[in-house]
């Protein structure tokens, strides 16, 4: 477990616990998984051609890819409560510096592991070249079997190894997200298959490949999306993510959270999509800034009754300003409060609110209660 989060308590629900007890068990699972990693590595040295190692390892590091990202992800969900600990001097400078540092070890470990997995397809080529020099041999038959040897080569076995091993390779991908998909949902053995076939149609039609859809529809099952909707918000994510600047598993993250914070209905992930993208194409400012902003909005905004069309519309202003999502998103979140708690109480601070914007104490609490 590592000591960088020790004495750090975060809020989950209506439940405080500690950061290195919500940790614990993905650590546990990591550990396992790199302990298979190593017993894996070790025996491909001496078998490099063994085609169920190779396998093995592939499945290893997608579990292991798994397991590092919801970690970053929950250091991510972590990271706005020790901010504010950390602002309010609840925390040391020492343990605000240490957390940073381990979610920037996490997002190596991350890339590093998504490196492993795409580099695996490189065992196959020691397989391509031991082929290569069976051709070669041939040539001592003959010069008749060496031409025969060289076209066979050249023509069909070297195109069918490329095919094949791409071929081989894209299907254990798909199996291996698909596997991802069924721990993250309840889904039944005809559904998976039913939603293995709609995100194979979807790849056809958006320029994403049916790979990276399962990684969106896993990530999806993990933060909660009703099977029923699992497709739909996967698709939503998938057009952001060539239309826009919102990434993939990142701007699944986002949305997700930002739409259970808001208790938006998750039918209408396609028109938070088409908002956040119209507000891009008409502001000085990015999509994805919109939704980091309207994500660190979300939790005050909720408390005093705000839409998620008002949340994004401020979201897009305080942005369009420059204003960075973490700063901003903190400061103005601490000035809803204060204003509902100002309206709830009855303090000398609804006078003040009430004063610039020209209103009297009475009119501006009836305002902020009817359209915050």
């Amino acid at each position: 477990m590592s000591r960088r989060v020790k004495g750090i308590t975060i809020e989950l629900g209506a439940d405080k616990t500690g950061l290195e007890r919500v940790l614990k068990e993905i650590e546990s699972v990591s550990r396992n998984l790199n302990k298979e990693l190593r017993d894996t590595n070790n025996l491909l040295r001496f078998s490099p051609d063994n085609t169920e190692l190779v396998t093995q390892k592939q499945k290893l590091l997608g579990e292991q890819i798994k397991a590092t990202r919801e970690k970053l992800d929950q250091l991510r969900e972590a990271e706005a409560q020790v901010q504010e600990q950390f602002e309010k001097g609840e925390i040391a400078e020492d343990q605000y510096r240490e957390f940073k540092r381990e979610v920037i070890e996490t997002e190596s470990q991350l890339r590093n592991y998504e490196k492993a997995l795409r580099d695996i397809s490189d065992e196959h080529i020691i397989f391509g070249k031991k082929l290569q020099e069976a051709g070669e041999k041939m040539q001592a038959v003959g010069d008749k079997m060496a031409t025969v040897g060289k076209n066979l080569t050249l023509k069909v076995t070297a195109p069918i190894l490329a095919i094949g091993t791409a071929g081989v390779t894209a299907a254990i991908d798909f199996e291996s997200g698909m596997a991802g998909v069924r721990k993250t949902t309840n889904l039944t053995g005809e559904e998976l298959d039913k939603m293995g076939q709609s995100l194979r149609d979807m790849s056809k039609e958006i320029p994403v490949s049916v790979v990276e859809l399962t990684a969106l529809a896993e990530t999806a099952g993990q933060l909660g999306i009703d099977k029923d909707h699992i497709v739909e918000f996967t698709r939503v994510i998938a057009d952001l993510s060539v239309a826009t600047n919102i990434v993939g598993q990142e701007g699944a993250t986002d949305l997700a959270r930002f739409a259970n914070i808001m208790g938006m209905s998750q039918k209408d992930f396609d028109r938070a999509g088409s908002a956040i993208v119209e507000l891009g194409n008409n502001s000085a400012t990015t999509e994805k800034e919109i939704l980091e902003m309207a994500k660190r909005l979300a939790g005050a905004a909720r408390q005093a009754n705000m839409s998620e069309a008002d949340v994004l519309g401020i979201a897009t202003a305080l942005s369009a300003l420059g204003i960075e999502a973490q700063a901003g998103g903190t400061a103005f979140s601490r000035v809803i409060n204060r204003i509902q708690l100002a309206i709830d109480t009855g303090s000398d601070d609804l006078y003040g609110f009430a004063e610039v914007a020209g209103m009297t104490a009475g009119e501006f609490a009836n305002a902020w209660r009817d359209d915050a």
